[in-house]
């Protein structure tokens, strides 16, 4: 009510709370998205870092279901997006992994597993719902996230993708050279695997998309950076030797 044009007294009254931090946060994701204002949104964006673990999941979880951009013009998933393309790799791996680790059911008590420790959306189960769902244009905003959470299980991402171009090929190059040399250096890395693994698939679809594909991978500028020697030949060392 107090986010209603008439409630001005009652949210000037609210904010004089010591308690008005805990309210806000614990109703600022259930209004409508129409009384959204910019201050709500940098409250969200700009203070991310600085939010506790259940607060990080709740902001996610929220902007995350909102992948309808055309109805959440306001507040939605965009807005997760840009929070990441600000990060650098070792803060996002940090903060997100354990909200997307690969997750296996062991038993019929894991219902009962801790809510805040258990992943947000396990990475195994998100691309297997992603597959199944690969073909709805509806959801092309909320694919994106694959390409961010792509270190987590290369594999698995790499398999959603190649469903993407079976099923929405349009949408799937689309999201690619929108994308495509991306500003943060660690997102345009997981393009280009993304991108190196699909063009090795030549029967992925048509002609015309796959040459654009591989446009796509020919013009991504970024370089995986040199190993050393040493690292190189404790590697090859390590692959025919094992842990001595």
């Amino acid at each position: 009510m107090a986010k209603l044009p008439s409630g001005n007294q009652l949210l000037e009254y609210l904010s004089s709370l010591d308690c008005y931090k805990d309210i806000y946060w614990n109703n600022i994701f259930r209004i409508e998205d129409k009384y959204i204002n910019e201050e709500d949104i940098d409250n969200i964006v700009n203070s991310f870092g600085s939010f506790d673990n259940n607060l990080k999941r709740r902001v996610v979880l929220d902007l995350m279901l909102k992948f309808d951009c055309l109805y959440y013009k306001n507040l939605n998933i965009k807005k997760l997006y840009g929070i990441i393309d600000e990060m650098n790799e070792d803060d996002f791996r940090d903060i997100f992994k354990p909200m997307f680790k690969s997750y296996y059911k062991q038993h019929e008590y894991d219902f009962y597993y801790r809510k805040e420790t258990r992943p947000l959306f396990p990475i195994n189960d998100l691309m297997s719902n992603f597959k199944n769902i690969a073909s709805q244009d509806s959801h092309f905003e909320l694919f994106k996230i694959s390409i961010y959470i792509y270190g987590f299980s290369p594999s698995e991402v790499e398999d959603f993708w190649i469903e993407y171009f079976k099923s929405n090929p349009k949408n799937a190059i689309n999201t690619l050279s929108e994308m495509n040399n991306h500003k943060n250096d660690f997102v345009n890395k997981n393009i280009k695997n993304i991108l190196s693994s699909l063009v090795m698939e030549r029967d992925l679809c048509d002609k015309d998309t796959y040459d654009a594909l591989k446009e796509l991978n020919d013009i991504n500028i970024y370089q995986a950076p040199e190993m050393p020697i040493s690292n190189i030949l404790e590697q090859i060392l390590g692959d025919l030797y094992g842990d001595l």
